[in-house]
């Protein structure tokens, strides 16, 4: 999903709403940790996996409602994400490169045109992106540092 958010802008051309997206992702993370780590303490005790039918163990038990719930929060996190999705689109307009990315296919406009430029655009580093977008500020060589200007850059 969170690349779903880092690219969607890039081929759609639209935003997904930011409020919703971190609602969204707060329940993913939390559902996910409180999914797994009763399963994985679950094994520690001995659970086999693959079982249609479990032996009754009270211990055993209560971790696998807990298990539950996170399944839960991970479905409410989906279910925000699909909402999301619905309420956004085309409604938050993302521009050409709305993270101020690096890459060259940030260069492009969003959504890319057929062969993704009308013409090349000059490289002269690892980030032409953030380089043409930034004209004002140089990059440092590798290993050099504008606060040390004495330093020779490391080979």
């Amino acid at each position: 999903m969170g690349g779903l958010y880092y690219w969607g802008p890039k081929f759609t051309g639209y935003l997904l709403n930011e409020t919703i997206g971190k609602i969204q992702f707060w329940f993913l993370f939390i559902g996910t940790q409180v999914f797994t780590l009763p399963q994985y303490l679950l094994g520690l005790r001995g659970m086999p996996r693959r079982v249609a039918v479990y032996p009754l163990h009270p211990s055993w038990q209560y971790l696998n409602q807990l298990s539950t719930v996170g399944a839960v929060l991970i479905g409410i996190s989906t279910i925000a994400f699909v909402v999301n999705v619905a309420f956004s689109w085309k409604k938050y307009p993302a521009g050409d490169n709305p993270w101020d990315a690096q890459t060259l296919e940030w260069f492009t406009t969003s959504p890319p045109p057929h062969h993704n430029f009308y013409r090349l655009p000059q490289i002269r580093s690892e980030r032409p992106t953030w380089d043409y977008n930034h004209p004002g500020h140089t990059a440092a060589a590798h290993g050099h540092h504008p606060e040390h200007p004495d330093e020779a850059p490391s080979p």
